[in-house]
């Protein structure tokens, strides 16, 4: 299955290209549409580009988008107005540099009058845009349900405040042009907590209620109240101030690490990776989260998580009667209660500690049962597609069995037996077409189990066409009976919990099927397998996929392995569980 790493030297290696090198991008992973993008970090501590002054005062913050819009404050009516640089923002900022305001008189602004601003033209990008996007991390230490505003794009210097428009009373606040505001229902601002605030304006939406969107941590919430209808453009902006109102008040009192701003509503998934990049960065801890990582060649992907219970074409009174496939395939497994008989699973929403209290579909190894097919208990209609005659394919299963030696099967792919993900006798077995199958070296427990298998017809030697992984351990294969051919053969129907005889039901809970008709390579069954790994948390040999850089290997070949003083993307990572 995967090419294992023998040597200390080279396990060296790559523990120290996991650790410098984290699975989510090091860089600003989406930069296409960027209108402003501060980062405390890039500010120069020295001066030399005269951002900072003495003191520590941030007189000018540049701005990383390609378009200029430094933010800036040249001591407004001759008092003190510049927020404070301060190079450690603490254990809640991750360690890394913060801009800091004061709440009475200190802000930044980017706009063309020379009055505070050292920008001499308008802020340029986000004027009449049908769409904008805002991430901020950011904090507020001010007194409990003050009114204070921390980012505001301005119509006509100081006519109108605009998107994105980042308030705070008790909850938090968005809006747009037209003096239209939102607050997020059941938000609430915590002293000294590090937060990652989004907005999203979509003017293209036909209602107006759906214009605006706001998420704290990755979690969106409903928005209520406030005044005005939402616009469908973003209205003429010309100036963006950090950490005032556009009249001179409601000045925010906290730091400031990093903003970006979009001239465009960036995707669920944009948001995500951006998110992500930000939560790693930061070391928060929020919703974002990491998707399946290979998806090309999915035939079938049952998910638990993604069932939704309230759906009764899904679940009724706890049972499922459709397992929907996220594949393009859309090969949904169901069951219409064959013979009469209740045979549905049952729907669990925790599976409990040992899956990650991920939700699970728990089979009673008597009748209980799923099938994809042209079947009259299936909904499906027609048979299963997408694995006919395939050379190669590949399966991975998360699940457990409640009886480690019955002779049970989770999946079967009907009419050439490839998936065949079984257990009997304490073995865990896979089988391709012709009846062929066999065992792998791991003995079956009822903990939960990530098993892999792969069938390549192309392999000169038959017994060398079936493989498996248990929790990442490529396993000694034993053929057993019978002998595998180069292909698939006929796939028609895919039976989930049950031998194809109607016996054999799996005892037990499974928590994921991914099936691919084609033969995963090394590194992908790893990215795989470590996405489930960490998903479920469970325990296996899954690496931590990473794509070293180029100084990266330049340093591998002097020799530094260093492994202390891992870099912000060592973390354990979470899971989505939806496949984008």
């Amino acid at each position: 299955m995967r090419v294992p790493v023998s040597t200390g030297v080279m396990c060296l290696a790559v523990c120290w290209l996991m650790c410098i090198t984290p699975a989510v991008a090091a860089t600003l992973p989406v930069p296409d549409g960027r209108v402003l993008q501060l980062e405390a970090g890039a500010s120069d501590s020295t001066g030399a580009s005269g951002e900072l002054i003495g003191g520590n005062l941030i007189q000018q913050w540049n701005d990383l988008s390609g378009l200029d819009n430094d933010l800036s404050q040249t001591n407004f009516d001759g008092q003190p107005r510049q927020p404070l640089y301060v190079g450690d923002g603490g254990a809640s900022f991750n360690n890394q540099p913060v801009v800091r305001f004061d709440g009475v008189n200190d802000f930044l602004d980017a706009s063309a009058p020379a009055t505070y601003s050292s920008l001499g033209h308008d802020f340029t990008g986000l004027a009449n845009k049908p769409g904008a996007t805002v991430f901020a991390v950011l904090n507020n230490t001010g007194p409990g349900g003050a009114n204070q505003v921390g980012i505001e794009g301005v119509v006509g210097y100081s006519t109108a405040p605009s998107f994105p428009r980042l308030q705070k009373t008790t909850p938090w606040y968005t809006g747009t042009y037209n003096s239209a505001y939102r607050s997020g229902n059941g938000t609430s601002v915590q002293a000294d907590k590090t937060y990652l605030y989004s907005s999203t304006f979509d003017g293209t939406q036909a209602a107006a209620e759906a214009r605006l969107d706001l998420r704290l941590d990755g979690v969106a919430y409903s928005l209520s109240g406030g005044g005005g209808t939402p616009s469908t453009t973003t209205g003429n902006i010309q100036r963006m101030l950090l950490g005032v109102w556009q009249t001179g008040a409601y000045y925010w009192q906290g730091d400031y690490a990093e903003v970006l701003i979009y001239d465009r509503a960036l995707s669920a998934t944009e948001q995500n990776e951006v998110g992500l990049y930000l939560e790693e960065k930061y070391g928060l801890d929020t919703a974002y989260s990491v998707s399946l990582p290979v998806t090309n060649g999915r035939v079938q992907h049952l998910d638990a998580s993604q069932i939704d219970p309230t759906d009764p074409n899904q679940v009724q009174g706890g049972l499922v009667g459709q397992w929907n496939d996220l594949s393009p395939k859309a090969n949904h497994a169901s069951q219409t209660n064959y013979g009469g008989n209740e045979r549905r699973p049952q729907y669990i929403s925790d599976g409990g500690a040992a899956f990650n209290n991920q939700p699970v579909v728990r089979f009673d190894g008597t009748l209980t049962f799923l099938d994809a097919s042209s079947e009259s208990w299936s909904n499906l209609g027609r048979d299963f597609d997408g694995l006919l005659n395939q050379s190669q394919a590949t399966v991975f299963a998360v699940l457990k069995t409640d009886s480690a030696t019955a002779n049970q099967l989770a999946v079967d792919g009907v009419g050439a037996h490839f998936p065949r993900v079984q257990v009997a006798g304490g073995n865990w077995y896979a089988g391709t077409n012709n009846g062929a199958y066999g065992n792998g070296s791991t003995a079956v427990t009822t903990a939960p189990t990530i098993y892999a298998s792969t069938f390549d017809g192309t392999q000169a030697v038959p017994a060398d066409r079936l493989a498996m992984a248990i929790d990442g351990v490529d396993q000694t294969f034993l053929l057993v009976g019978g002998t595998p051919l180069t292909d698939t053969g006929s796939v028609t129907r895919m039976l989930t919990g049950i031998w194809v005889s109607g016996e054999f039901v799996w005892d037990g809970d499974i928590a994921e099927v991914i099936t691919y008709d084609r033969l995963l390579s090394p590194a992908e069954q790893n990215e795989v397998g470590f996405y489930l790994q960490e998903k479920y948390g469970i325990d296996g040999a899954y690496t931590q996929p990473a794509v070293p850089e180029p100084s990266t290997l330049i340093l591998l070949g002097l020799g530094m392995l260093g492994l202390a003083g891992c870099g912000w993307g060592a973390r354990r990572r979470k899971i989505r569980s939806s496949s984008m």
